[in-house]
């Protein structure tokens, strides 16, 4: 009879350390598209910045609000890159458990039911960690996002402007 509820309690606790366990990885995979993203953004202000410095001696210099405009883009993608590089910076993140601790738990005991509690435990302290670090770096890309769309706005006013006035 106490076979069967240690077996059952294995059970159990094999079903929530497959839950925590992916629950980390939902948050480790989101770490990763938002570290995609932010780069994804450097790319195309780098693009941009190509693009400009190519055209930028062909500005007429008359045209100060085409200058003024240029330039306010300029700063919009600056901070555009400032915010994405802030997502790349270097963190601690929770990688789950410490494999040595593991295996050496592995090697000493025989008790599957202390080895879950451990990785459940891990798993579980992991997860509130990068989350954490993720509603933090989510500001950062959001920032980011908002002065590339500002930036490009701007681009596109003073694209708008150029072919108005050589209409």
């Amino acid at each position: 009879m106490g076979k069967i509820n240690l077996d059952s309690e294995i059970s159990r606790k094999c079903c929530i350390h497959e839950a925590v366990k992916d629950m980390f990885n939902f948050h480790w995979s989101n770490k990763l598209n938002i570290e995609r993203k932010a780069a994804s953004l450097i790319g195309f202000v780098g693009l941009i910045f190509t693009i400009s410095a190519a055209t930028f001696p062909n500005i007429d210099q008359n045209s100060q609000r085409g200058i003024i405009l240029l330039l306010i883009s300029f700063f919009f993608f600056i901070l555009t890159i400032i915010a994405s590089l802030s997502v790349l910076k270097m963190r601690e993140w929770s990688e789950g458990y410490d494999l040595n601790y593991f295996m050496i738990g592995c090697e000493l005991s025989a008790e599957k039911d202390g080895l879950l509690d451990y990785l459940i435990h891990e798993y579980y302290s992991g997860i509130s960690k990068n989350m954490e670090l993720n509603t933090h770096l989510s500001k950062y890309i959001q920032a980011a996002y908002y002065s590339f769309i500002l930036g490009v706005l701007f681009v596109g006013i003073y694209i708008g402007d150029m072919l108005l006035k050589n209409w």
